[in-house]
């Protein structure tokens, strides 16, 4: 029997080598991205560590079930050397996968900020161009790997200090009566165990929302751990729908059923232009340094939304937002869920309708993000990526055709097209890594970030597009709208948070409309949908989960979803709810660091934003789980 105790003592041991690791992971993770958190010293981000070691627990428990069951199983073979290499060996790969999860946050949290889950691996599985990056990935982010080489090194040794210890153990048992009582610990550790996989005794396990019931929503990234956040994402490709209000109360307060803007149609031509990781902070709207002089001179002569958001953080978020007025309020991104084959209204499909011919313009390589296959199902005639370009001398090397040819491809195209038309054209030159054509090496503005020199190499290639499709004859009978895909990084205070880091233009150009002047009316990128179709005047209800900014007698808004809150904006007021409760409630316009969570103090105002939430996540549900996403499967 005391042998066995020992056994169980060695265990508890290892599992706090994996404990400590974990708690370096955080260190680093804090150090790495300190500007974004809200920790105002050493005593609170102990604090706070603290309270994650039951997210740790709970992650190693899972990392290593294997190695705990057979570690403690009693068993004469506990003894035997060729059974702890064996356990050693499971400990080792196990542990190396936890590890190596938190270290590659170190790089994919400044992209979206949040923790990886189980749709960062799907979407990795789905980009065609994802081995072609893989090289520049390892070279450009090395130290990331040297973190991780070196972790598993303190890992190894402080493990090898431990089985040192094993052969001075003995057997575990000897007799029957032993067996027993050692059968009864291992029954008593394995309740032990069910209760740290469960993260306590609550009636259901813990997720990740839970880490938001003592830490600040800003501050769940810091308490939970990428593997924790990998797991809890493994069985959340379903929605589960929620049922706040009946019915009847339901429409009262919010419908995804757009009414005609009751104007007369008029067959003008739609180009949306989607610019990668243009955040607002990079232009002129943002306050800060601007690096889009191009696009600066056109929203002068623009209709501008000054206080836009985008409904989420990745690309394949961004274009079902845009295109079809699809936000992504789950953790998978809508493109990439198993909701992506909905039957869905567009405005590919609707203006279909009318006689309009549609094209998606994308130069990374076919397949990138679904992009492809969700413009087929968006309704779009044709889809044009970096083969049908057919010209690998424009390259980048990373992620397809540099912006400045793809953008006069684009026009080309264009003036062959029948009109009315949409065209859609995404951009890709100012993704990460960040790359210029080498003849405009130092051209543009270094910054402060990467990305900069590249938003400025972005914006010079729209200039020389619309120098070019001015003297096209279908330019003054076009409505231009711009939106980025979503944020990009940032290191401002205010861009970093969970209000600035969504703030993106969003503006409206048409050289023969009288669309000019700056609106602060809360946008968003599902918006632009209805909003482009009110502009034409088209003339039959649809659905849409956004509204038409040209539309003041709607109530505006923005949705999005971050670390499994729901985040809504609504003129002054943020909101961070988990699906029951309230976590986060700021006055954004007096406090846009979010340091005086009002949430403590109820109001009718945030009663009222909540029913709102409610009600647009209620009918979200409902329809994207139950494919009821056009007018008709409504009905």
């Amino acid at each position: 029997m005391l042998h066995y105790y020992k056994y169980v003592s060695l265990l508890l041991r290892r599992l706090g080598i994996v404990l400590f690791l974990y708690f370096l992971c955080r260190v680093l993770f804090f150090l790495f991205y300190r500007s974004y958190f809200p920790v105002t010293g050493i005593g609170s981000f102990l604090y706070l560590s603290v309270i994650a070691t039951r997210f740790d627990i709970c992650a190693i428990l899972i990392i290593n079930s294997v190695f705990v069951f057979f570690s403690v199983l009693p068993t004469p073979l506990l003894s035997r050397k060729w059974y702890q290499q064996t356990l050693a060996g499971i400990f080792f790969i196990t542990n190396a996968l936890g590890l190596a999860a938190n270290c590659a946050d170190l790089i994919y949290f400044r992209f979206v900020l949040k923790r990886l889950t189980l749709d960062a691996f799907t979407n990795v599985k789905r980009k065609s161009d994802f081995n072609d990056h893989l090289s520049f990935l390892i070279t450009h982010n090395w130290y990331a790997f040297v973190l991780f080489g070196l972790l598993m090194a303190l890992l190894v040794y402080l493990y090898r200090r431990t089985s040192m210890e094993t052969e001075k153990l003995g057997t575990p048992f000897i007799g029957y009566s032993t067996l027993i009582k050692n059968t009864g610990v291992f029954i008593l550790l394995t309740g032990f165990a069910v209760i740290g996989l469960r993260g306590g005794l609550q009636l259901i396990p813990i997720s990740i929302a839970d880490a938001g019931e003592n830490v600040s929503p800003r501050n769940i990234p810091l308490v939970i751990n990428s593997p924790f956040s990998i797991f809890k994402t493994l069985c959340q490709e379903k929605l589960s729908e929620v049922s706040y209000f009946s019915k009847d109360e339901l429409h009262r307060i919010y419908s995804p059923v757009q009414q005609p803007s009751g104007k007369p149609f008029r067959k003008m031509n739609v180009v949306v232009i989607i610019l990668e990781s243009f955040s607002k902070e990079f232009t002129a709207l943002g306050k800060r340094t601007s690096y889009t002089p191009f696009l600066d001179s056109l929203m002068k002569e623009s209709l501008v939304f000054s206080n836009a958001y985008a409904n989420g953080k990745r690309s394949a978020e961004g274009i079902p937002a845009i295109l079809a007025g699809i936000p992504t309020l789950m953790n998978e991104a809508y493109n990439s869920s198993i909701y992506a084959s909905n039957e869905i209204s567009s405005l590919a499909s609707l203006l279909k309708q009318k006689g309009y011919a549609s094209a998606f313009f994308h130069g990374g390589s076919n397949g990138t993000m679904n992009f492809q296959s969700f413009a087929g199902i968006a309704g779009f005639d044709q889809y044009y990526g970096r083969t049908e370009y057919n010209n690998e001398a424009d390259y980048d090397g990373h992620w397809g055709i540099w912006d400045e040819p793809f953008l006069q491809y684009f026009a080309r195209k264009q003036n062959e097209m029948k009109e009315p038309f949409l065209a859609s054209v995404f951009t890709l030159s100012s993704h990460d890594p960040y790359l210029v054509p080498a003849k405009y090496k130092n051209k543009f503005p270094e910054g402060t970030l990467e990305i900069h020199p590249s938003i400025g190499y972005s914006d010079l290639a729209l200039r020389e597009y619309f120098n070019t499709v001015r003297k096209a004859p279908w330019f003054d009978n076009t409505i231009f709208v711009f939106t980025p895909d979503h944020t990009g990084v940032s290191s401002d205070p205010f861009y970093a948070n969970n209000v600035g880091q969504y703030s993106i233009p969003i503006f409206f150009y048409s050289p023969s409309e009288k669309l000019k002047g700056t609106d602060s009316t809360t946008a968003q990128q599902i918006d632009i949908m209805p909003t482009v179709l009110g502009m034409l005047g088209y003339e039959k209800p649809y659905f849409s989960f956004g509204t038409n900014l040209l539309d003041k007698s709607q109530e505006h808004f923005a949705v999005n979803f971050c670390n499994n809150m729901f985040q809504i904006y609504k003129d002054k007021q943020f909101m961070q709810f988990d699906g029951k409760l309230v976590r986060g409630y700021y006055d954004i316009r007096k406090d846009s660091l979010l340091q005086n969570n009002l949430s403590v103090r109820p109001s009718a105002q945030q009663d009222q934003l909540q029913k709102l939430l409610e009600a647009i996540l209620q009918n979200y549900d409902d329809c994207v789980v139950n494919n009821r996403m056009t007018l008709n499967k409504l009905k």
